[in-house]
């Protein structure tokens, strides 16, 4: 106890225990209970966030995946519907250079029958004029 008595402490030591004592109890009562309760629900909230987080990240991995679908569907209707004008413009090129063939080749022939024509009429004035040279020559020969 002499310790006590040179640190100064008196009687009163047990009144001021009993007022630290009674302090703790009513700020207990009071205010830390009341913190407890609020940590304890703002724990609850974050653990809840979290939770919803967790949510929200699938929700937009799931959003990810049906766009990516969407747009690989749109890349494959756009790659179809241009191979389906190419192959519709190909047929309608083949199909007029096809017609504009025809219509060649009806000239050509056109004109290789007209050149066969002249060339048979030049023919036979050939040999019409040839009977005429071949006497001419006879008779020369003959004569001469």
């Amino acid at each position: 106890m002499e310790i006590f008595v040179q640190l100064g402490a008196d009687s009163s030591l047990l009144y001021q225990s009993l007022i630290v004592l009674v302090v703790l109890i009513l700020s207990k009562i009071l205010f830390l209970n009341h913190l407890e309760k609020l940590l304890v629900k703002r724990e609850e909230k974050t653990t809840g966030l979290e939770g919803n987080a967790e949510k929200q990240f699938q929700e937009i991995d799931n959003l990810k995946k049906q766009y990516e679908q969407k747009i690989s569907n749109a890349h494959k209707e756009v790659k179809e519907f241009l191979d389906e004008n190419k192959t519709n413009i190909s047929r309608k090129l083949e199909a007029d250079y096809k017609s504009k063939e025809k219509e060649v080749n009806s000239q050509v022939d056109a004109k290789r029958e007209e050149e066969q024509k002249k060339a048979e009429a030049q023919k036979n004035e050939i040999l019409t004029n040839a009977d005429e040279l071949s006497k001419l020559l006879v008779e020369k020969v003959t004569k001469g």
